[in-house]
């Protein structure tokens, strides 16, 4: 059996996250009240404490613990399947004069980093655009959002495989992975490579 490091407080925000999908799947009557109780506001900016939760609820607080247990770790090992809806594609390009920022769904072929994509309706002001980053979101409501990241240069591959390599062999921290690319090619003693 998993067992769980987080404070309840911390399952019962994790298990409001995923609401359609605990309402969908815990239909057994010994659940209703607890989930009536938990889902009856969204505690977005202060969650109740525990002992108005039990008090409303109106079970003991060793009952409490062991049905969100129970809720929690069939969330996190997976017994209840989570659905995507659908995958909607985001584009986004940012210089300093310019942004660009529109969704698209079905797209049959996803992009990866170092694609060039050609956009025939803002041909004029972005042309030649390349993937940078990709980011995945599943959002609440079960749709997958992809998020593309685009610039006009092509991406230098051999400069994200030297900052990937020198995070993992510690030559850099967390924090300088994200700096301007200038600093990091600096400490590393790289020279300018794009």
């Amino acid at each position: 059996m998993y067992k769980c490091t987080l404070t309840p407080k911390e399952m019962l925000r994790d298990l409001q996250s995923c609401k359609p999908y605990v309402l969908k799947h815990f239909t057994d009557e010994r659940y209703r009240a607890f989930l009536q109780v938990l889902y009856k506001d969204d505690y977005i900016a202060a969650l109740p404490t525990l002992q108005i939760l039990i008090k409303e609820i109106g079970i003991s607080s060793k009952k409490f613990h062991s049905l969100l247990r129970e809720l929690f770790e069939a969330v996190s090992i997976n017994e209840i399947p989570m659905k995507v809806n659908q995958t909607v594609c985001v584009f986004e390009y940012v210089s300093e004069d310019k942004v660009l920022s529109f969704q698209m769904e079905g797209l049959l072929h996803i992009p990866n980093i170092g694609d060039r994509i050609e956009l025939p309706f803002f041909a004029r002001c972005f042309n030649n655009l390349y993937v940078k980053e990709v980011n995945h979101t599943i959002e609440i409501d079960g749709s997958h959002k992809l998020i593309f990241m685009l610039t006009h240069s092509a991406p230098n591959l051999f400069w994200k495989f030297r900052k990937d390599e020198a995070l993992l062999k510690k030559e850099i921290t967390l924090q300088e992975y994200f700096e301007h690319d200038l600093v990091l090619q600096q400490k590393l003693k790289l020279g300018v490579l794009f």
